[in-house]
């Protein structure tokens, strides 16, 4: 009787040590499958490299630590929204891997630099918004691998000069607000290849010159604001080019002169 004791409680034993066993493998599936199924438009905040306490605030509450499951995330991302973070730079990598994603937000940082190759990767991004950072220079080719871009918006920034490449390759660019910059000038290769163009924002610059075809490739364009520069005169065809032109903003300059043809 003993020895049938005995051998029902270590029966026992190994029973309760089974079950404890198989609970603790199926709250570990739980987990993973409850991490692998986190939302698309979510991702952890570490992994940018931006470090905030709050991770929080992210569009996504789960951090995501396994890496089959950041791979999915890097998948099927469309939209990463990072406003209001205190970024002050954005490393080569930091997108990496992110070739289905259409919409970032970067807007209300501390941004001053970019690197070339930050959005090489972004193949397929429709939308990008750089507002209200401290940009004070954009490389020529940052922006090039953006085949399908439709909507960039650098305004209130720190620009003050854009290097003719500066929107090179950008075909299919809809919209383009560099208002509340320090541009100074616009030269005519500035826009020579965004001819999809259909609204340029342009307005409380410093802009003084608009050489005599900085226009010309824009025949889309439907509206193009120039309210609060410095321009003193219009120059003869300026706007011959824009055969579609709806809306034309030139209040708050100090034009005085009107050359012929000018309108």
């Amino acid at each position: 009787n003993k020895i049938s004791s005995l051998i029902i409680k270590m029966l026992i034993s190994r029973t309760r040590l089974f079950l404890i066993t198989i609970v603790l493998i199926f709250a570990f599936v739980c987990r993973l499958t409850e991490s692998a199924s986190v939302s698309k438009r979510s991702y952890d905040y570490e992994d940018f490299g931006t470090g905030p306490e709050d991770t929080s605030k992210f569009d996504g509450h789960l951090k995501c630590s396994i890496l089959s499951t950041r791979w999915s995330i890097e998948k099927y991302t469309r939209e990463i929204n990072l406003n209001l973070e205190n970024i002050t730079t954005i490393d080569a990598d930091t997108f990496a891997g992110f070739r289905n994603l259409e919409a970032l937000i970067l807007s209300n940082n501390f941004i001053e630099y970019i690197h070339p190759d930050t959005f090489s990767e972004l193949l397929n991004l429709k939308s990008l918004n750089l507002t209200s950072n401290r940009i004070n220079e954009i490389d020529p080719e940052l922006f090039n691998n953006l085949i399908n871009l439709e909507t960039l918006n650098v305004e209130d920034n720190q620009l003050s000069l854009i290097h003719q490449l500066t929107f090179f390759n950008l075909k299919t660019l809809h919209v383009l607000n560099l208002a509340a910059n320090k541009h100074k000038r616009i030269d005519t290769d500035t826009f020579m290849d965004t001819k999809a163009l259909r609204h340029l924002y342009l307005q409380n610059n410093q802009i003084a010159i608009i050489q005599a075809k900085a226009f010309n490739d824009l025949a889309q364009l439907v509206t193009l604001d120039l309210s609060g520069n410095q321009l003193k005169s219009i120059d003869n065809h300026l706007f011959a080019g824009l055969v579609r032109l709806s809306y034309l903003d030139l209040s708050r300059n100090q034009v005085t002169k009107f050359q012929a043809r000018s309108l």
